[in-house]
């Protein structure tokens, strides 16, 4: 299951928020999984100076370009050059940077870049709606394959 905590574009209470907060009901010591989008990751560290607030965070850049981001880590598990795919261990949950308690902040880039504006919904990548509510991930998945399903067997 995944808890979704604050939404994208904004905080429950009106504020503004660059991405989708995130927990699990297991909270301490579970491993953070890639979404389902992976590629090839371009950054992973502490943030400082203006980035201090993602306390360790990573950023993967897609294929197409594109990239997301993923932060609060009590330690990050890849590296730079690193290739991950959905599902791999990328992080152990946690509180680091500008948090009120423990949980993974995703964003999503429209751009290479994780400056400015060029922001996106990011719940695509978490297979979970843009909405504060606990889902169940793998159910989530299952229905959508389930939609999907007679579109590739008409293609076949």
């Amino acid at each position: 299951q995944l808890q979704v905590t604050a939404g994208y574009p904004s905080y429950p209470g009106g504020g503004a928020h660059r991405g989708i907060d995130t927990k699990t009901p297991a909270n301490a010591n579970t491993v953070v999984r890639c979404p389902n989008v992976g590629g090839k990751i371009i950054r992973s560290e502490l943030g400082t100076g203006g980035n201090w607030s993602w306390g360790n965070f990573i950023v993967c850049q897609m294929d197409n370009g594109t990239v997301w981001l993923a932060a609060h880590f009590a330690s990050r598990l890849v590296n730079v050059g690193d290739i991950v795919k959905p599902g791999d261990v990328i992080g152990i949950y946690g509180s680091t940077g500008n948090v009120t308690g423990p949980h993974t902040h995703w964003e999503y880039h429209t751009s290479s870049s994780i400056g400015g504006t060029n922001l996106g919904d990011p719940s695509f990548l978490l297979g979970v709606p843009n909405a504060i509510g606990v889902y169940d991930v793998g159910a989530e998945m299952s229905r959508l394959f389930l939609l999907l399903l007679p579109i590739a067997i008409f293609w076949l």
